[in-house]
């Protein structure tokens, strides 16, 4: 008896230890999760439907190929490609810039060959290809300009791939011309003559041209320069002759391609200098490039950081006072300078940039944003093989989403790290008129939680992108809603919305769209009525 009382006593206590240990445990949890579930906060959005900032047409996402492939024939750039047919229709309606800085040292020759002396300068490695893009590569890193850029020509055969392919996917072609052609003190047309007639007498459908690039730093990058004067000669030499060739003779001209306008007083006098000598009367809206980043020192953390992302409005600042209401395009931008940040601009984080760059330029009323590039470089859209990078279905969820009036948006209380965008929704299938769609970005490494009070009682559709690997930002795939974007043979996939209703848990370091399809914008209802036939 004794003995069998000291073992129930033995479980008691037992028990009684392991009852209090739990609720300890219990309590410990609850204490360290209490902070959390005070700090948390739940921002209110509000969409202000009754007036709108600016306007965007279909177009306003654009697609830049450089100039410099052409001295590489567009090596891997299948044209008869049904999967980059594919690839590239999914981004219609679209304009096309083929310029660049190479554009400055190409010749058209129709009858020519394609001046590489070996096959071996013809394999197209990442350093190449980084080489030949965007003035960065040199400007500020230092590389020797002789020893990337010398003349090349495009023959008659490659132009003819290049336009029939560009055309038959549905994009508006425009050409850079070479502004180091010069007869004397102006600017030689005789070359760009020729392929005009080339063109002309085999119908080719050219939209737009361009004459050089980035002409406020030739002074640092060839050790010369064109007087900004003297480039507004220049163009108007351009449109005599497009006079001459019936089918182009309206076709609208964009200059001057300066870059760099928050970050160099010289890049802004130069603009100033060529909108007094007469610009604006030679050109139908003005043209900017603009990079945030130099792409060999780039962080992955800055590809986040909102005040890098806040370049881009000093950028479009100083072009709006300079421009003084005339229109303004990017007709050549990406994340880095010199070809991209290796690893990076074609990374699911890189997607932070881009968003917020379509955001910031229709919010402020730009017209055109065209990403630099499409193929070639880190900063591609493609891969070499012609896979996808995930700004490519990023790029393609906006085009599918986004068009028209673009509304202000406020968020209470002020969240820095939670940027959005609000937009009609492109009419659709899946959309009617009148839908609205809201892009984000959550920059913080933790949830947020949002409530879009005014549509409380309406449903929407998620379109939450987040790394689509364990490579996390630096991943090169995506996710949709938990699933991974790939093609299916010469496919895309399905982009299908994850339905919702109620408050909205954005994911940490994700970004994406929220489209609310009841919205019943009259904005949006009015915009698109008038572009009924």
């Amino acid at each position: 008896m004794p003995i069998y009382c000291g073992k129930m006593h033995f479980l008691y206590r037992l028990v009684l230890y392991l009852f209090v240990s739990f609720g300890l445990s219990l309590l410990q949890t609850e204490a360290s999760l209490s902070p959390l579930k005070e700090k948390a906060v739940k921002a209110k959005i509000h969409v202000n439907l009754t007036s709108f900032l600016s306007v965007s047409d279909p177009k306003f996402l654009s697609i830049a190929i450089d100039s410099g492939l052409v001295r590489y024939k567009f090596r891997g750039f299948e044209f008869g490609s049904p999967k980059l047919q594919t690839l590239a229709k999914a981004l219609t309606p679209c304009d096309f810039r083929l310029g660049g800085t190479a554009a400055d040292f190409l010749t058209f020759n129709p009858d020519g060959k394609e001046t590489q002396s070996s096959p071996d300068q013809d394999i197209l490695t990442s350093e190449v290809i980084d080489s030949i893009l965007d003035y960065g590569a040199f400007h500020r890193g230092g590389k020797d300009v002789n020893k990337v850029f010398t003349n090349f020509t495009m023959t008659g055969h490659l132009w003819g791939q290049m336009i029939n392919f560009f055309t038959g996917v549905g994009w508006s072609v425009m050409f850079d011309f070479n502004l180091f052609k010069w007869n004397k003190d102006l600017w030689d047309p005789n070359n760009a003559d020729e392929l005009l007639k080339y063109s002309a007498r085999r119908g080719y459908d050219l939209h737009a041209f361009q004459l050089g690039n980035e002409p406020n730093s030739f002074h640092y990058n060839f050790n010369f320069s064109i007087p900004a004067a003297t480039l507004v000669k220049d163009f108007k030499i351009l449109r005599n002759v497009l006079y001459q060739y019936p089918q182009y003779m309206t076709n609208k001209l964009y200059g001057p391609d300066v870059t760099d306008l928050s970050r160099h007083s010289s890049s802004r006098q130069y603009l100033q200098d060529f909108i007094d000598a007469g610009g604006k009367d030679v050109i139908q809206e003005i043209s900017l490039h603009q990079y945030y980043l130099n792409g060999r020192l780039a962080k992955v953390e800055d590809f986040y950081n909102i005040s890098v992302m806040d370049h881009l409005k000093h950028e479009i600042y100083w072009g709006q006072q300079l421009a003084k209401g005339f229109p303004i395009r990017l007709t050549e931008t990406s994340s880095c300078y010199g070809g991209g940040a290796p690893g990076l601009s074609n990374a699911y984080v890189a997607g932070f940039l881009w968003l917020d760059k379509l955001g910031l330029a229709a919010k402020h009323g730009l017209t055109r944003v065209f990403r630099q590039t499409f193929y070639g470089g880190s900063y591609a859209l493609l891969s070499p093989t012609l896979d996808p990078y995930p700004d490519y279905f990023l790029s393609v969820l906006h085009k599918r989403l986004i068009e028209g009036p673009v509304f202000n948006v406020t968020v209470e209380p002020s969240t820095p790290e939670l940027r959005m965008y609000a937009h009609c929704t492109r009419i659709s299938g899946m959309y009617k008129t009148g839908a609205i769609t809201l892009a984000y970005l959550n920059t913080k490494n933790e949830s947020l939680t949002v409530s879009l009070i005014q549509f409380s009682t309406l449903h929407f559709d998620l379109y939450i992108l987040t790394p689509g690997d364990s490579a996390g930002l630096k991943s090169k795939f995506v996710k949709l809603n938990g699933e991974v974007l790939k093609m299916q043979g010469s496919s895309l996939p399905s982009f299908n919305p994850k339905p919702w209703k109620g408050d909205i848990v954005l994911a940490p370091l994700s970004f994406g769209f929220i489209v609310v399809p009841d919205a019943k914008s009259a904005l949006c209802l009015k915009y698109f009525a008038t572009k009924r036939p």
